[in-house]
């Protein structure tokens, strides 16, 4: 389920980045969003 999510989040983030830019505050915070959950993902495969 994780790794859906984190799937749909980075593309998310390629589209707000295509669209508004890479520097756009929409696609920090969708990239922000996404590290969070890799980061999630990360520690709870490592446990």
């Amino acid at each position: 389920m994780l790794k859906r999510e984190i799937e749909a989040k980075r593309k998310k983030m390629i589209a707000a980045a295509k669209r508004y830019g890479f520097q756009s505050k929409r696609t920090i915070r969708i990239s922000q969003e996404l590290d969070k959950l890799i980061f999630l993902y990360q520690k709870t495969s490592n446990s």
